[in-house]
């Protein structure tokens, strides 16, 4: 079985892309959708990580870009959350 993650910063793409095809019918397994962008491409990065046989088998500096990847998308999503919460005091 194949995943699917659907990403796009416009929730009615995204509403839609479900909406057009029974994708379990086609063999994929799981389906995500992707409201906010950052966090979808920290759980991505994540799901990456948390793979074993990539870990192991892959260069240590490619494990480490990823990881770099992943603090990253930390540091922007809090930065985003605090300014938010900023604009609307």
């Amino acid at each position: 079985m194949y995943k699917i993650m659907f990403i796009d910063d416009d929730p009615l793409i995204v509403r839609r892309l479900h909406q057009i095809m029974d994708w379990t019918s086609l063999g994929f397994e799981k389906l995500e959708a992707a409201l906010d962008y950052q966090e979808k491409f920290l759980m991505s990065v994540r799901k990456k990580l948390s793979n074993g046989k990539f870990v192991s088998n892959a260069p240590e500096q490619v494990v480490a870009v990823e990881r770099k990847k992943e603090a990253d998308s930390l540091s922007k999503i809090e930065s985003l959350k605090a300014a938010i919460a900023a604009l609307k005091k």
